[in-house]
């Protein structure tokens, strides 16, 4: 059995997890998803557990967000999410900004700053922008949170508790990689 992920109006229905909203199905023979750790973290759940899961199963007391968050919880990881998006973007704007100042001192054709922007708005920016739009935004902040992109000393203590056993899992796959 391995978990079959839809995120946010995806190909899957029923039981999902609160974590990836994820059903378990029998006939399922690989998880495919856009967070492929979260596949990977709810087959070990299955796994380790050592007991059948009957399909469509909830798994969501089994995750490690288990509770769902308060209105006030919610709204400020919508918040920081909203942050880690900006600097995301900021980071990879300075980037294409650096192309922009070759092109002014001459070093940079027309054509390849051209090429630039173009690969910028079909690669760079389209995956910054897939990571957060989702109505689930816990994801993309742990992920921010373990790789730096938000400073975890200025995120709010409840957050960062609603978020532990996410940013601990993507920060031991970061250590691991």
């Amino acid at each position: 059995m391995t978990a079959r992920e839809s995120h946010d109006g995806g190909e899957s229905g029923a039981g999902c997890c609160r974590v990836m909203r994820s059903t378990i199905s029998h006939d399922d023979k690989s998880a495919s998803c856009g967070y492929p750790h979260y596949a990977a973290y709810c087959r070990d759940v299955v796994e380790q557990s050592g007991r059948g899961i009957e399909p469509n199963r909830r798994l969501g007391e089994q995750c490690s967000m288990n509770k769902d968050p308060s209105k006030s919880l919610k709204r400020m990881i919508r918040e920081w999410a909203g942050k880690a998006y900006d600097e995301e973007l900021n980071r990879a704007l300075a980037k294409l900004g650096e192309a922009f100042k070759q092109w002014e001192n001459g070093s940079l054709s027309g054509a390849e700053l051209n090429d630039r922007i173009h690969r910028f708005h079909q690669d760079e920016s389209r995956d910054i922008y897939l990571r957060y739009a989702t109505n689930r935004p816990e994801a993309p902040l742990a992920h921010a949170i373990a790789t730096g992109v938000i400073e975890r000393a200025k995120v709010p203590p409840e957050v960062l508790e609603h978020l532990a056993g996410i940013i601990q899992m993507y920060e031991q796959d970061l250590s691991s990689s």
